[in-house]
């Protein structure tokens, strides 16, 4: 903890080289202190925000500068002894005074809930008190009689929630006053002009809303944009809108993304997200770090990794899933707090989670950026023992960062002994493109008419033609019996096939990290017919009482990335040589 003297030491140093009441950066307010070697470390604090909320005479700002938030900091002033005087004479008199909570006191608390805290997050109470505590506030001074009380006069995105008797606080999405004004929409979005993609349901029934169809899932999504737009909640882009889902039913702030399509898509909108996290994790990468040549950065990873095939069969790009893994695994590393910055603030650095031929780990450099429109500017890849980036990491950080985790060890294990329950009849008709052609065109043979249309997907690879035939099929099998129990049996056999498989060899069972989910699952293979070899997944997850449930079925190219997030994929069922791009 800092003491009242200590504080007067740094204030001094201060206002000997800025004035006060002026915009100072952020980041040259840090070189400042560091060159004066006054370390936030050696009061307690992990990290710069914090200790800097702890000194009444400091407060934090951001303001919007194209669309990236600069960060400064205001000196105001500073009378020390005043103030002991007067509290020498509260407590001398024994004066109970209630203080009001200026607009002041409200924005530094917040400023260093959002330093500490992460939006969404439940905190316990006894954990902000003790943050409040640290900033020189205590809620019985104020004209609060509990602390939740006084938390809620803080800002209107703060909610308290009470689990088995455990009051939490949670900082939720702020509603930016510059949504409304930052765009005006060229037009108005209309429901029929948006498509939803069948893979969205899985993240609406994992928070509860099970039994929703696509139409229904459609329906939110729109009655909320509606209301979100009435009330000035929608943000908007070049490339489509964000705004938050509107159910009682959720468990937290939930939002969408609507992303303007391409003509061949054959509708001008679709629905991109439904998450939590209104922070897509692709584009984390690309918001915060400025690349000189994308394109050849990626080669230059690649030719330094551990050999490996980048891309699957008939892919376009060869750093396709490279590219992919990068993006996902740099918004794992910020969200697990990893990018590691150096003491002096001017180099970051990253565990990109590959090694070189030697095993040894591949690391990023960037150099911080505070005053340009992103954070980071990208130096190149190195291992420890390069030359030149190598050198600037071993010299600026210790220890070196820590690669991205995800996993327990629960997490690796499929347990056969446990029950595996399968929504079947969701499978099929929600995702009936995800079954071979193979097996469809097996279990259409009582549908004559489904034969002209399974023809033209085999031989289709525009996306509008292709979701107008999947359309069809999908009205054909959910209107002949036959068809549907000609897949059950199908599926289910090839699930149980799967169970014997994972029994046999721990390690066909799979983990995958969804990103857009932050979840694990397993993936158990699906083997529909012997001569085809393995086609699909099994999405399972582990519930409460230990059993698992069958969540969906994903194609190998759906399910690939997320498998690589977590280790390489060698001599498994996945092989991108075997997966075809330009396939369903």
């Amino acid at each position: 903890m800092i003491t009242q003297k200590q504080k007067r030491v740094i204030y001094g140093q201060l206002i000997s080289s800025f004035e006060k009441e002026v915009d100072i950066p952020l980041a040259s307010l840090a070189l400042f202190l560091n060159s004066k070697h006054i370390s936030y470390s050696e009061f307690g604090y992990k990290k710069i925000k914090p200790f800097l909320n702890s000194l009444e005479f400091l407060s934090l700002k951001t303001k919007e500068n194209k669309g990236h938030k600069d960060e400064f900091v205001v000196i105001h002033d500073f009378d020390v002894d005043h103030k002991e005087e007067e509290k020498m004479k509260l407590k001398k008199d024994h004066k109970k005074v209630k203080l009001a909570l200026t607009e002041h006191d409200r924005n530094k608390i917040y400023s260093a809930f959002l330093s500490e805290f992460d939006e969404g997050t439940p905190i316990p109470l006894s954990q902000v008190n003790a943050t409040l505590m640290s900033l020189g506030y205590s809620y019985k001074e104020y004209k609060h009689t509990k602390l939740a009380q006084f938390l809620l006069d803080i800002n209107p995105t703060i909610r308290i929630e009470k689990r088995n008797n455990i009051q939490y606080m949670m900082l939720l999405k702020p509603v930016k006053k510059e949504m409304t004004n930052k765009k005006k929409e060229t037009g108005e979005i209309l429901k029929d002009d948006i498509n939803f993609p069948d893979n969205l349901l899985l993240p609406l029934k994992e928070i509860g809303l099970r039994d929703f169809t696509k139409e229904e899932a459609l329906d939110l999504v729109y009655k909320s944009y509606l209301l979100a737009k009435n009330n000035g909640q929608v943000e908007t882009h070049d490339y489509g809108v964000e705004f938050p889902i509107q159910n009682k039913d959720l468990p937290e702030a939930y939002y969408c993304g609507i992303r303007k399509a391409t003509t061949r898509i054959g509708k001008k909108y679709y629905v991109a997200f439904l998450s939590s996290d209104l922070e897509r994790p692709k584009e984390t990468l690309d918001r915060m770090v400025q690349f000189d040549d994308f394109e050849k950065s990626i080669q230059e990873l690649a030719s330094l990794a551990r050999k490996e095939k980048w891309c699957y069969k008939g892919s376009r790009d060869p750093y396709l899933v490279l590219k992919i893994y990068l993006q996902y695994t740099f918004h794992r590393i910020v969200k697990q707090d990893k990018l590691a910055e150096s003491p002096n603030m001017l180099f970051a650095a990253f565990n990109t989670g590959l090694i070189n031929s030697d095993y040894e780990p591949i690391y990023g450099i960037l150099v911080l950026k505070p005053q340009k429109e992103k954070e980071y500017h990208f130096e190149g890849f190195t291992t420890r023992a390069q030359q030149g980036l190598g050198k600037i990491l071993i010299e600026h950080f210790n220890p070196l960062p820590k690669p991205a985790t995800y996993l327990n060890k629960e997490d690796f294990f499929f347990d056969p002994q446990q029950e595996l329950h399968t929504d079947v009849k969701h499978i099929i008709y929600d995702n009936l493109d995800r079954f071979p052609l193979h097996t469809l065109s097996l279990a259409f043979l009582p549908c004559p008419e489904a034969k002209q249309v399974l023809l033209n997907l085999s031989k289709c690879n525009n996306p509008n033609a292709r979701e107008k035939n999947w359309n069809v099929l999908k009205k054909l099998a959910s209107s002949n019996l036959m068809v549907y129990e000609y897949l059950r049996f199908a599926l289910e056999s090839a699930i149980e096939k799967a169970k014997r498989i994972v029994s046999y060899d721990y390690r066909f069972a799979l983990p995958s990290f969804f990103p857009t989910r932050n979840a694990i699952s397993l993936m158990l293979p699906l083997e529909f017919d012997p001569n085809y070899g393995i086609e699909a997944v099994l999405l399972v997850e582990k519930t409460q009482s230990g059993n698992y449930q069958g969540q969906t079925i994903l194609t190998l190219k759906q399910c690939y990335v997320n498998a690589r997030l977590i280790s390489p994929l060698e001599n498994t069922f996945l092989d991108p040589d075997k997966i075809n791009d330009q396939g369903f």
